[in-house]
């Protein structure tokens, strides 16, 4: 089975369009879209490393 980042990557924005209508802080926003980006980075990861293996 081999990881497919596209697919990884629209989870996390897809993920992130849900969240962000209700949240209502700035603070809780940049908390959502760090999260987010966290979420891509280890999309990216798992994938490198499906490709070692």
């Amino acid at each position: 089975l081999k990881p497919d980042k596209e697919k990884l990557d629209n989870f996390a924005i897809g993920l992130t369009a849900i969240i962000m209508p209700h949240v209502e802080s700035q603070k809780a926003k940049e908390v959502v879209l760090y999260a987010s980006g966290q979420l891509a980075n280890l999309a990216e990861e798992i994938c490198k490393r499906a490709e070692a293996l």
